[in-house]
């Protein structure tokens, strides 16, 4: 993703936020244990929130286009990473955040199908948007980032094109639970079809990129015959460049 492509992802996501305005004053923010100011009315600031997924050095570049829209838009957005990548800890992040009186999220949905229920509660309080991942049944308002079904047909014309003559190839991915991930990999399957080319098996890593590179040493040592390691999210492709070098196989394995 480029740095203007980012920037303005943000911005359109900034603009809708303003497009429906803070909850209604009969509206009730979630309570806490000790009465909380919100965060819009001590800055004098519309102050929204952008949660990921993960902590992956990917989201570096969304972060640089929020600090575009900050100075575009007048506004403070904050910045929240999982730590460990599970639903819990972004459930946590979003919950502290609606206690807090944001006036809106945007968020990567770790676990689409297991977190629409407790979405579609934040959608309830506030305007809610979904990013690089969608969760279409969570009630929010739109969705901002790549056609990921496509995103993972391109991949497919990408090994098609290393592998011409057919050959089998192995998916690396942190979670297969995110709509990206299974967006991506049937995009794969559907331009593989035919091919010759097989897919041997997807490995995840639970966004852990040492097992990240682990996954695909140990798939080169128990698989010989593997001819090509398929990435499917930001670090993997880094993870699996180590791997193919520490194994001393550069030029006989490829990466896509």
């Amino acid at each position: 993703m480029h740095f203007t492509k980012t920037q303005i992802a943000i911005a359109i996501a900034m603009a809708i936020f303003f497009g429906c305005g803070n909850p209604s004053p009969e509206s009730e923010a979630p309570k806490s244990s000790e009465p909380t100011e919100s965060a819009a009315s001590s800055t004098e600031k519309p102050t929204f929130a952008f949660v990921t997924n993960n902590a992956s050095n990917f989201w570096a570049i969304a972060k640089k286009g929020l600090n575009k829209a900050e100075e575009d838009f007048d506004i403070i957005v904050d910045f929240q990473q999982p730590p460990t990548g599970t639903i819990a800890d972004q459930r946590r992040i979003i919950e502290n955040l609606l206690n807090k009186g944001i006036d809106g999220i945007s968020v990567s949905p770790i676990d689409a199908e297991n977190q629409s229920d407790f979405l579609k509660e934040v959608a309830d309080q506030v305007p809610l948007l979904c990013h690089d991942s969608d969760a279409p049944q969570s009630g929010r308002l739109a969705y901002v980032g790549t056609n990921n079904f496509k995103a993972g047909v391109e991949a497919g014309k990408l090994i098609k094109e290393v592998l011409p003559e057919g050959g089998q190839i192995m998916l690396f991915v942190g979670l297969l639970d995110a709509q990206n991930a299974q967006d991506r990999k049937a995009g794969i399957e559907k331009e593989l079809e035919g091919s010759g080319i097989e897919i041997l098996d997807t490995r995840t890593d639970g966004v852990d990129t040492a097992k990240a590179r682990a996954n695909a040493e140990d798939a080169m040592v128990s698989n010989p015959d593997l001819d090509c390691l398929v990435g499917l999210w930001s670090y993997n492709g880094p993870a699996l460049a180590d791997a193919v070098k520490g194994s001393n196989k550069v030029g006989d394995i490829d990466i896509v």
